[in-house]
């Protein structure tokens, strides 16, 4: 068997991971022409060896290229298998049987098509992976190695990074009324943790309006004028979020544009990091 010489890392085409045009180029140049030229080889050879034979079903070779063919079949294979194309795997797993299990230095018409098979089943697996674009100007946002809203954020509300993530996703793949989805979702846990500092019981099913309206009465019972100044224009954000934003994405009574949903994503880095400087979830 042949050792595979991994000129390529594959693994930057596993799902959910960004690449270039460049690293498309590569991939191209690198695994994808060295599997066609192989295929090509092979199909070559053997038809040269047809064409010397056209009466016969049963054609013989020289050893020696018996040997480079099955030595081209094990370094397709290893391609193959590492771009997992399995119908493509399976043909040339054919092709590499019926040589070693038959007498040496014969090829069979059958041969000649299966070579043909495999670059078209190449062909197609090659057309079943599915590409998407991300606009330049939006990448940052998309699984990015830290937070968008900041590593404070998460310290303080560890429980919302999942939603700030898919929040950043899907406004990379321009889905925003699921971004604004995602950051409502992740000013919940923010609001409960300003509720409970305030020493509140709120209820898991309490809706927003219950939840400020009980914050702002604690916040008017403050003695401390500074705390409670600074509470208050915490707090100012949530009514307009609530109303301008929150209900119409949670009742699905609206769509969401780029430049709103950008918007709202810089209104909840704020908040969420002015939150995060004074609350923490338990």
């Amino acid at each position: 068997m042949v050792e595979s010489n991994k000129i390529y890392d594959i693994t930057i085409f596993n799902k959910y991971r960004i690449f270039s045009f460049y690293n498309m180029f590569e991939f191209q140049t690198k695994k994808i022409l060295p599997i066609l030229k192989i295929i090509s080889d092979i199909s070559s050879r053997l038809s040269v060896y047809k064409e010397n034979s056209k009466s016969l079903t049963r054609i013989r070779f020289e050893e020696d290229e018996k040997i480079k063919i099955l030595n081209d079949i094990d370094v397709l294979l290893i391609h193959l298998k590492e771009l997992n194309f399995n119908m493509s795997t399976i043909s040339v797993e054919k092709l590499n049987s019926s040589f070693e299990g038959r007498e040496p230095c014969v090829i069979i018409n059958d041969d000649i098509i299966l070579i043909e098979e495999i670059h078209q089943r190449v062909i197609d697996e090659l057309s079943l992976k599915k590409l998407l674009v991300i606009d330049s100007l939006k990448e940052e946002y998309y699984n990015p190695k830290g937070s968008i809203f900041g590593q404070n954020v998460l310290n303080s509300f560890p429980s919302c990074e999942f939603n700030i993530v898919e929040a950043g996703n899907c406004f990379a793949l321009s889905r925003y009324t699921a971004c604004v989805f995602h950051l409502m979702r992740a000013l919940e846990t923010p609001i409960k943790a300003f509720a409970q500092k305030l020493d509140l019981d709120i209820d898991n099913r309490a809706n927003w309006s219950e939840i400020l309206k009980k914050i702002t009465k604690s916040i008017d019972r403050l003695d401390n004028k500074q705390i409670k100044e600074k509470y208050h224009s915490i707090v100012a954000y949530f009514p307009s979020i609530k109303t301008g934003w929150r209900n119409y994405t949670m009742h699905g009574n609206s769509k969401f544009t780029e430049e709103e949903t950008k918007a709202m994503l810089e209104v909840c880095k704020v908040i969420m990091q002015e939150l995060s400087k004074h609350f923490k979830e338990d």
